[in-house]
């Protein structure tokens, strides 16, 4: 099973902080591959992580909004699992003002890329 999850702006005509309007800095793609016979305990896991970090007023776990120092719980408990992460991170700044053609025979998925596991 494979899990994405988009982050940043794919847009590349004008990039933040250089152009107060433009687009963020970064476009990152994450995924997360764990075996299908280890899908039905992502609940309790990450019910057991958010009770470890005292984080129980939402079902759902953000890495973004968590406080700084409750961060690297998460990474560490998270490491300690039968799951693999994956990151393709872009800085949108070495992209500003490019026009980018995908080759014909490729499909080019503009569209946001995003699986969002909903724990109850």
């Amino acid at each position: 099973m494979a899990y994405f999850d988009e982050a940043g702006d794919p847009g590349i005509k004008t990039v933040a902080p250089i152009d107060p309007n433009g687009a963020s800095e970064w476009f990152t793609v994450g995924c997360a591959v764990i075996r299908a016979t280890n899908e039905p305990n992502l609940v309790e896991l990450i019910r057991s992580i958010k009770a470890s970090i005292y984080s129980t007023q939402s079902p759902d776990l953000h890495y973004r909004n968590l406080k700084e120092h409750k961060k690297k719980s998460v990474c560490d408990a998270l490491a300690g699992e039968k799951i693999r992460f994956f990151v393709v991170a872009r800085t949108n700044r070495t992209c500003e003002n490019i026009e980018i053609r995908p080759p014909r025979n490729f499909p080019c998925i503009q569209a946001t890329i995003s699986t969002t596991i909903a724990f109850e």
